[in-house]
């Protein structure tokens, strides 16, 4: 049976989701995930994709996305097969690096949006990686919140649609994994 045709449209929102293949780590150390950024800053400018957050974990990554013209489809395969290729480089090894295709959500409107990014940044504090959302060097939280310069592929919409204090918008939600648990 054929796959279902993905709701990709110009102008789409979407949160992208992309798991390594049978759990194997995407991202073994800092150059890994500096490659794959590097990478994502490369696409998003080819491509006219911008980016409102994006998390890397361990053995998957977060983004939202806003497509024009060109398919994300297209746009992910490039960044999937350019790091691909990349990770399996680096470590003397052939093969697929991701698992089933990438998994997407339609974003609806601009609540959404905040909502879908809070959730991304959140993701390394609900995995237990660490204690706080600034304390992740791999998400988009740390420009959000003032900490670090903004990567160039990053857009502020998200910010300006909280009313510029990301930070405080996050800390509306019980992210704290003892606070979550009661």
């Amino acid at each position: 049976m054929p796959r279902r045709l993905r709701f990709d449209e110009p102008g789409g929102y979407y949160h992208v989701t992309q798991s390594g293949i049978e759990g194997i780590p995407l991202f073994g150390d800092g150059d890994d995930r500096s490659f794959f950024l590097s990478f994502f800053g490369r696409v998003a400018t080819r491509d006219e994709l911008q980016c409102f957050s994006y998390c890397l974990l361990s053995t998957h990554y977060h983004a939202t996305v806003r497509r024009n013209a060109v398919p994300l489809a297209r746009s992910i395969a490039w960044l999937n097969g350019i790091y691909g290729h990349t990770f399996n480089a680096r470590r003397g090894r052939s093969g697929p690096v991701f698992g089933a295709r990438y998994r997407t959500g339609v974003i609806r409107d601009e609540e959404h949006l905040v909502e879908a990014c809070r959730y991304v940044e959140l993701n390394p504090v609900r995995a237990g990686m660490c204690a706080h959302p600034g304390d992740w060097p791999w998400s988009s939280y740390r420009a959000h919140a003032g900490l670090c310069e903004y990567p160039p592929f990053l857009s502020r919409d998200a910010v300006r649609l909280v009313g510029g204090d990301w930070a405080a918008f996050v800390a509306q939600v019980p992210w704290d994994r003892r606070e979550a648990a009661s």
